[in-house]
């Protein structure tokens, strides 16, 4: 919520303001070709080569290297992207030929460290004969430069144009072992008038919605195996509507039940689209309902899909009173219920939200322009009673007092430029942040006291840096983008009791940010600014722009003594520049180098710091490749080395698999030769354990083993031996033992995950309105319309939907049930437990864990209020790495 301006796509999720269904997908983002020199056109233009990248809840910038143009994770995590075309999903950019072109059917493929493959906007899978996906958003895109897709296929603007895709939706996911999920999505299409001709509107997609997943698929056989799925998870939507007896049709004259769906917007297959120059993006559906459901064998009169358990989800338009009527509602999820559907459905008492209005603009009395009120978490109440309170400070900033200069801001509030009520003029404004200062829970039934969770921030406030986003035209960038405080303190505990309190020195990526010149108005060309970091007790150290969001040091107390603190000291390595005409985007691997935990002890009356160091190095994939617990930094002799070794296969995306972990008692540097390395296990020599691993039917390990390059199906043996030696010098008996696990598996084969109900994600950060809150839209950051998006950042914490699984062995509630066994509905707690074997598959770790993004990606397509007559409204921003 923080980071909604009148720039930004303010139309609420699917779910409601501030909740968010875990979409994952690849972005794309385009130009206004207003800004790219087509005067008065708002169609959309291509910028530059670009994508970002949300998978699991996880978000960050996909950066292509200028040498050989391979596309990494900003924040690296050595998974392996690949930018692919030829798929049949109605992306039509130009042909390839001579190295030229960004080619047809373009789709994105992404292989974490474990195997497992994601597939994004194939549309048609393996072996589909007409079903599609629709997980390709596409929209024209002109190339108005030369070299620019589309360019070469006309002699003007008007023949330049081609549909390219602005969102590619996770379709496809498929583990080592051949279990595969599918993602299947309902797109939502509208027409405009393409270059303002006044001819027959041009189609594109302005948005859409995951529909249903499947899972428990084989690879190979999505269609023709019975049954297709052993899983699935549906989702239910209705319309946008005020109505809860049913909504009209849309009509101008009914416009007034969809709030903020921009019925002007709205042009249909066939008619013109006067005056909807550029294409916007929203979305006419709420999300109401999830369901998930397992294969029944045993059902008459015939097999099919049993539900599991349901979720209910109601929403309720809220008035901030700024207009008057209903043009500045937001759609707020008031309650989710839980229902067992096994058996007789049983329900839960629903979890309920409450909401208060906050200003994001710094609003003065005489502008005349409206404060943009945007609803905040304020309450929950949760299936068993217990509600929780959240407080948040108070703004900042007051209109009509001197605000700093914006390169040397540190209050909560941040400049934004801006054209109030389309007038052509583009003025600073400042908009709001609100950080929570408290969350409290309380026991209604008062059998337990209060529990409170405060949160104070630095006094030398927060950090602003310098927004050089290419999409944001350059005279309209300042420093929006929200890096943090340099210090948090928690306190939790019962209120009035006694408490405990945690300190926490975080990195802001401030060193070498944009400064103004002298004058305090115009940007420096040379001139950047120098920044340290500084913990409690942990040395000063440059605070590299990669480093934004990294934890220096954490301090817990016992009162006002301290009790223990660790300080980590950060390592990176650049993996890919991308340059562009404003700054180098750059990738790296970020890693925590080493780590120094201290504890305060008491020696005769005299409290010292007791520390231990350990200290990581890093092979080429950022993974540990050695770690060194030097013991008592007070002291030698009590150093151990755990040294780890890799199977790879990179023609699979296995990175990640470990082969051997060995700890001896001797220091990194010592090299095996200088090492007392028995041959068995019989004496204990320098080895205090040593692991390894051999997979897919290897019966002897060796350093370089690789597993197979091609995915099987078929079970395969793990063998691992392993040797471990106490303390004390004896040597424990070798183990060895096999497990039944798909190839490279490393472990035994688990139950499938149930699917996450919706949850919440904390508040987010301000942006500023117009005057007239007509909505209007634009799609996710990927690409921007004219006037363009700025990046919206969501500072707070955000309320969070249900997660649907993301791996190809994730599954819903009880699900992977084998032939004629029911699952298990919700039960009270005195019933008889239902036994229902699982069908068991092979263990499947989670997603890449990029570094979480500072900002909350939105879902689905928004609308923004109030743009000038003509314009489209720009796109909901997507994720974007550089906030928080």
């Amino acid at each position: 919520m923080d980071g909604r301006t009148a720039n930004t796509n303010n139309q609420g999720s699917q779910i409601g303001e501030g909740f968010d269904l875990t979409s994952s997908y690849v972005e794309r983002k385009y130009g206004s070709c207003d800004d790219d020199g087509q005067t008065d056109k708002f169609d959309l233009c291509w910028k530059y080569d670009n994508a970002s990248l949300v998978l699991n809840g996880k978000a960050t910038e996909l950066v292509k290297d200028d040498t050989t143009g391979t596309w990494r994770l900003k924040n690296d995590d050595a998974s392996i992207v690949t930018h692919s075309t030829g798929a049949d999903n109605g992306d039509g950019g130009d042909d390839i030929s001579g190295g030229k072109g960004d080619g047809k059917g373009e789709y994105w493929t992404v292989i974490t460290g474990d195997g497992t493959k994601y597939v994004f906007g194939l549309n048609k899978l393996d072996g589909a004969g007409s079903e599609r996906t629709n997980s390709v958003w596409a929209v024209p895109v002109f190339g108005d430069d030369t070299g620019e897709p589309g360019y070469s296929s006309g002699t003007s603007l008007s023949g330049r144009a081609k549909t390219q895709a602005w969102r590619w939706s996770l379709d496809y996911v498929e583990d080592t072992h051949g279990n595969a999920m599918s993602y299947w999505y309902t797109a939502e299409t509208n027409n405009y008038d393409t270059l303002g001709d006044d001819t027959t509107g041009t189609a594109y997609t302005r948005g859409g919605y995951l529909s249903k997943i499947l899972y428990g698929q084989r690879a190979g056989a999505l269609f023709t195996a019975t049954p297709a799925a052993s899983n699935k998870v549906t989702f239910a939507y209705d319309e946008r509507c005020t109505r809860v007896d049913g909504c009209d049709s849309l009509t101008e004259s009914t416009s007034p039940q969809w709030p903020d769906v921009p019925f002007d917007a709205i042009c249909k297959d066939g008619d013109k689209c006067t005056g909807n120059v550029g294409p916007t993006f929203f979305t006419r559906k709420r999300l109401t309902g999830i369901t998930t459901s397992a294969w029944n064998a045993a059902l008459t009169p015939s097999a099919d899909f049993q539900s599991v358990d349901s979720w209910k989800l109601t929403q309720k338009y809220h008035d901030s009173g700024e207009t008057g009527d209903s043009a500045d509602q937001s759609l707020w999820l008031e309650s989710i219920q839980h229902t067992g559907e096994h058996g007789t459905p049983l329900s839960t008492q629903p979890v309920t939200f409450t909401n208060e209005f906050l200003k994001n603009r710094v609003d003065g009395s005489a502008d005349n322009i409206l404060p943009l009120a945007k609803p905040r978490l304020y309450g929950i109440t949760s299936e068993t009673g217990a509600k929780t309170a959240v407080t948040y400070q108070a703004a900042d900033c007051v209109a009509g007092e001197t605000m700093p200069r914006p390169d040397q801001n540190t209050r909560t509030c941040y400049p934004v430029y801006w054209e109030p009520n389309g007038g052509g003029i583009f003025l600073l404004d400042w908009f709001q942040k609100y950080p929570v200062a408290a969350v409290s829970t309380t026991d209604e039934t008062g059998a337990s006291g209060t529990i409170t969770d405060t949160y104070e921030y630095s006094d030398n406030g927060g950090a602003w840096h310098y927004n050089d986003d290419p999409m944001t035209p350059e005279k309209e960038r300042t420093w929006s983008i929200w890096r943090g405080f340099a210090k948090v303190t928690h306190r939790t505990g019962p209120a009035g009791g006694t408490q405990s309190k945690t300190v926490t020195a975080y990195m802001r990526g401030m060193n070498g940010d944009r400064l103004l010149k002298a004058d305090g108005k115009t940007l420096d060309p040379d001139a950047r600014r120098t920044a340290q970091v500084t913990g409690i007790k942990a040395p000063a150290i440059a605070d590299a722009d990669q480093y934004a969001g990294f934890t220096r040091e954490t301090v817990t107390y016992n009162g006002a003594s301290e009790v223990a603190g660790t300080v980590n000291d950060p390592w990176s390595r650049k993996t890919a520049t991308q340059h562009k005409s404003y700054a180098d985007t750059e990738a790296y691997y970020v890693r925590t180098g080493a780590t120094h935990v201290r504890t305060n002890v008491t020696s005769s009356s005299t409290a010292v710091d007791r520390t231990r160091t350990a200290v990581t190095t890093f092979d080429d994939y950022g993974m540990p490749q050695t770690v060194e617990d030097k013991g008592d930094d007070a002291v030698t002799g009590d150093e151990t080395c755990t040294r780890t070794w890799y199977a790879r296969n990179l023609s699979v995306g296995l990175t990640s698999l470990v082969s051997r972990a060995r700890v001896t008692a001797k220091p990194c540097a010592t090299a095996d030769s200088a090492l007392d390395l028995p041959a068995g296990s019989a004496t204990a020599g320098d080895v205090i354990s040593d692991t390894a691993a051999t997979y897919d039917a290897t019966t002897a390990w060796t350093a370089g083993q690789t597993p197979p390059g091609a995915r099987s199906s078929g079970a395969a043996a793990l063998a691992a031996t392993t040797a471990t030696t106490s303390p004390s010098g004896r040597n424990s008996a070798p183990r060895r033992s096999t497990a039944s696990a798909g190839p490279y598996s490393s472990r035994t084969p688990t139950t499938p995950r149930p699917a996450r109900p919706p949850t919440r994600r904390p508040p987010q950060v301000p942006s500023p309105p117009r005057r007239s809150p007509t909505p209007r839209t634009s799609p996710p950051k990927p690409s921007s319309t004219s006037p363009p998006a700025r990046p919206r950042r969501s500072q707070t914490p955000t309320p969070r939907p249900p997660k649907p699984p993301t791996t190809a062995s994730d599954a819903s509630p009880r699900s992977g049930c084998p032939t004629g066994c029911a699952s298990r509905g919700l039960r009270r707690t005195t019933s008889t437990p239902t036994t229902c074997r699982r069908t068991p598959r092979p263990g499947s770790p989670r997603a890449p864990s990029p570094r979480p993004p500072r900002a909350t990606p939105p879902a689905t397509p928004s609308t923004t209020p109030c743009y000038a007559p003509g314009k489209p409204s720009p796109p909901p921003h997507q994720a974007d790495a550089s906030s928080t």
